[in-house]
Formats: structure tokens, sequence, C-alpha cells
């Protein structure tokens, strides 16, 4: 069976914070950093390990860094994370990119030493550290990746792309318009990365709230809310898939976040789009009524109502089948959210946390 949607768990997290060991701060200098790395562990140190013993908690503490900002700690998260694989692919990482954006471009001060706390993680997820810089809105973003270029040659395609701008930025985020069915066929089969805009997604969804739980501000979710509209697209499965993960990670953080229920009742007052405005006292009355699971099953009925209705399109070459090649991986499984909706508490607190991205973990891990 196709992993259907449902990755709508983005912001999913758990509320509590874990407590966690100390760990270096980002001013300790790089040579001591370097000098204290294990030689069989690329960028992952013991204390590190200590710290945080698994990616579950790394995702926990990130959730909740807005009301216990600890910034010593997050040199030991990332390369928690990079020893965990949580970092490997692109899809699935958004929320570790989200996050050290948001806390580059929210200190610009301090930039240079959390990139230098921050890099000793295994060589191949380094790529974390350039898209993040790229991502942070820092005043001197381009600085600092040419800065750190020479360190991580093999990133130097990728940071060359970001500094001459045929790499969007996060900055660069587009609602692109609605177009007739032959445009998308043609655009899915012809598609280049050379497009100036970054498109929304599940991985850019991650990403904004990343940079929301380091910074707390309004900009990433009003980004989000402006998705909102696309949940009720009954007839565009990529668009719908999209909408309904902006609505539900924005209903489950809500439910759980006093300061975030705040800015979506801020949003209902100050937005001028009715239709955003009808979705958006869904989402807070979800909240407030701690309905968040029917907001959840209501997407993924209408995720497979659409499905049925071209049972054909998620098999057959087509657009249908290049949106599940772009946006299948970067999603919780069919069967995570159903372990959650039956209340398996322990699976389901797996499924919450990694629905960030991480492709269902909880669920290979029961089935093997």
């Amino acid at each position: 069976m196709r992993r259907v949607v449902a990755a709508l768990v983005s912001g999913a997290l758990l509320a509590a914070a874990t407590a966690l060991t100390p760990s270096p701060t980002w001013a300790e200098p790089r040579a001591a950093q370097q000098a204290s790395l294990p030689p069989a562990e690329a960028g992952v140190r013991a204390s590190d390990v200590a710290a945080f013993e698994t990616s579950t908690d790394v995702l926990r503490w990130i959730s909740t860094y807005r009301s216990r900002r600890d910034p010593d700690r997050v040199a030991a998260a990332y390369r928690t994370a990079s020893r965990t694989g949580a970092l490997k692919e692109p899809s699935t990482a958004g929320i570790y990119v989200g996050f050290l954006a948001g806390l580059i471009g929210a200190a610009p001060g301090d930039a240079d030493r959390l990139i230098d706390a921050v890099l000793p993680i295994g060589p191949s997820d380094r790529w974390v550290v350039v898209r993040a810089i790229a991502y942070s809105g820092h005043p001197e973003w381009k600085r600092l990746l040419a800065s750190l270029a020479p360190r991580i040659p093999q990133y130097g395609a990728m940071i060359e792309g970001y500094v001459t701008g045929s790499s969007p930025t996060l900055s660069q985020l587009a609602m692109p318009r609605k177009l007739p069915f032959w445009e998308r066929w043609r655009d899915a089969l012809f598609r280049t990365d050379d497009d100036a805009a970054l498109a929304p997604g599940p991985a850019v969804i991650d990403t904004l709230w990343g940079v929301y739980f380091a910074t707390g501000e309004a900009d990433p979710i009003e980004r989000i809310v402006a998705l909102l509209p696309w949940s009720n697209d009954h007839d565009d499965l990529e668009r719908l898939i999209i909408g309904s993960m902006a609505k539900f990670t924005l209903a489950a953080n809500a439910a759980r976040d006093p300061a975030l229920h705040a800015l979506l009742e801020a949003q209902l007052s100050a937005h001028k789009s009715a239709e955003i405005t009808t979705i958006l006292h869904e989402v807070v009355a979800a909240a407030d009524e701690n309905d968040v699971d029917r907001v959840r099953q209501n997407a993924l009925t209408a995720i497979d109502t659409l499905q049925r209705k071209d049972a054909q399109a998620a098999t057959e070459p087509g657009p249908a089948a290049t949106v599940w090649s772009r946006i299948g991986d970067g999603m919780m499984s069919l069967g995570c959210l159903a372990a959650t909706a039956v209340g398996q508490a322990a699976f389901g607190a797996r499924c919450l946390v990694d629905g960030t991205g991480h492709t269902a973990l909880g669920y290979r891990e029961r089935r093997e």
C-alpha cells in the first residue's frame, strides 16, 4: 500500500523537555573541540552522546527551546543528530536546518562562534550548516558562507549556488498559483532546479517550524498559515497534502504552546483572507478542545478520497507519480499515524516526534 500522506506532524513534538547534562559552549576554541573528537567518530564527542542519547531527545529539547534557552547545548544536539543519522537526508532534516538558521539569524554577533561549534559533525552532514546559514537571514550570510567554503571544500558547489542566487533561500519562499491540469503536467515533466523561488513542501514546513522553535517569532508561523487554503484543495494532491500538513501541525502545536496559540489568535483578528480566517478558526477550535486527532483524520480522509478519485495517478507516469517521488519520503506513513490514533502511548510519542520528516522511524522499528 502506497504511503499515504500523513505527515501532518512536523510540529507535533512532545511538550515536556528532557533533563540534559551540560555540554561545551559556542565559545570553546575550535582547536580544542577538534582535539577532543574520537578518531573513530568524526565530529562526535562522548560528552555529547551522554547529553542526548537519541534524536528523539534532541527533538524534545528543540521543541521547548523557547522556554528554556540553552545555547551551550546546541553543538551537542547537532552531533547527536549526526551520529543517529537524523541529518542524512535533506527531505527529512528540515527542522534541524530551520532551528540552526533561526539561532544564527537571531544572534548575528554570535554566528561565527555558533557555526564553529556545530561544524564538527559528520562530514556528510555539514550541508545542514550550509543551508542553515543561507536560510538564516543573517545580514552577512554570504560572508559567512564564503569564509566557510575553504573549510568544507566538498560543499563548494552548494555554497556557490546560494551565494550566486541560483539556489533559493527561505526568504524566497513563494506561494505558486494554482495551474490548469495541463500546465501542472508540463511542469511536473519539465521542472528544473533553476527556479528562482523556493516552493512550499513538507521539508519547507519542517524548516519553518525549526525557525519558530529557535526564535518564537511570528514570521514562520505566518508563512505556514498562508498554506492553509491548500488544505481545501480537493483537485490537487500535492497542495492538499501540504495544506493538510500545515493545518495539522498548527493545531497540534497550538494545543501545547500558549505563545503559539496567542499568535494564531492575533492572526484571526488581523488576517484579511476570509478563507484563511475560516480555516484558522477550525485550527484554534481544535487546539482549544484538544481535538487535534479530528483534524488529522479529516485530512487523511480527504487525501484518501482524492487518491481513490484518480486511482491510477499514484502508479502511472504523470504529475501525481512525480509528486510522490518528490514528497513521499519526507512524510510519516499511514501506519505510524494509525498507531498514534489507537493510543499506543510509547509508540505514538515516537511517531509524533519523528513525524518532522523522520519517515515513521517508530513504525519501522516496531515491524522489525
